[in-house]
């Protein structure tokens, strides 16, 4: 299962995406990141409770939440909305069909696996470092609940960092950012933060999207299961405390 974990893309739609988080056997966490019709930031969540293997195919409930303001909501604040499905298909654990139907409307993408965790190939089940592969899963903070961070470490100097939630005027909000260098515990990291705009459910190319730099991310981690995340900018300037809501099964251990 560690050989699907990772963020996944249609080469002919870059700019959107899937992350996908198998917790165990029977519990993978889905994440979709694109755009409304309207061309504003649509980013959906799912839970699949079924065995993912080659030519299997699982369909199951995505979910869109509204009601945030950045960095000054409470959690019963958040309204959640049954958006549709997402039915993925895998051909091999790095090559995929996945099909979204829902109020937005129906598209269908042909993902590949655009970042992986180094050790977590098909053909190897061993995992990166206890500390890198620890740390690699869902983040959130209970306070704000609604909004959260997702990590994978692609490898010991390099992690995909993404953030989910939602600007001041309680628009939707999905950020990403590259962080290189390695990870220490009690050592602030930084990572530059993008968001992305021109693009339409199922319906860019490429080209129309638009990247724009939006601020900072600040990440200190005191182990695998508890982080300070300190967000400074377009949208202003909020301070999370967060722990880590689901991560692979197992990769803490010895985790320091």
């Amino acid at each position: 299962l560690g050989a699907i974990t990772g963020s996944w893309y249609d080469p002919s739609t870059a700019g959107q995406g899937v992350v996908l988080h198998p917790v165990n056997d029977d519990l993978t966490i889905f994440s979709f990141y694109g755009f409304e019709n309207d061309g504003t930031p649509l980013w959906l969540t799912g839970v699949s409770e079924d065995l993912l293997e080659t030519a299997f195919s699982s369909e199951f409930k995505m979910y869109v939440n509204s009601g945030g303001n950045f960095g000054s909501f409470t959690p019963g604040q958040i309204t959640e909305e049954e958006w549709g499905t997402m039915k993925v298909t895998f051909d091999t654990c790095s090559k995929a069909t996945a099909e979204l139907d829902g109020i937005s409307g129906q598209q269908i993408m042909h993902i590949e696996r655009l970042v992986r965790l180094e050790g977590m190939e098909c053909d190897q089940k061993i995992p990166p470092s206890p500390a890198s592969a620890g740390i690699t899963g869902s983040w959130y903070e209970p306070a704000t609940a609604g909004q959260g961070l997702v990590l994978h470490v692609i490898n010991d100097q390099q992690m995909l960092v993404s953030f989910y939630g939602y600007k001041n005027d309680g628009k939707k909000l999905w950020l990403i950012g590259v962080y290189s260098g390695g990870v220490n515990m009690g050592e602030p990291l930084v990572v530059n933060m993008i968001t992305a705009s021109g693009g339409s459910f199922g319906g860019f190319a490429p080209g129309d999207i638009t990247e724009t730099s939006w601020g900072t991310l600040t990440i200190n981690f005191g182990d695998c299961d508890d982080a300070t995340a300190v967000l400074d900018g377009v949208d202003g300037q909020q301070t999370m405390n967060m722990v880590k809501l689901a991560g692979l099964q197992g990769s803490t251990l010895n985790c320091h």
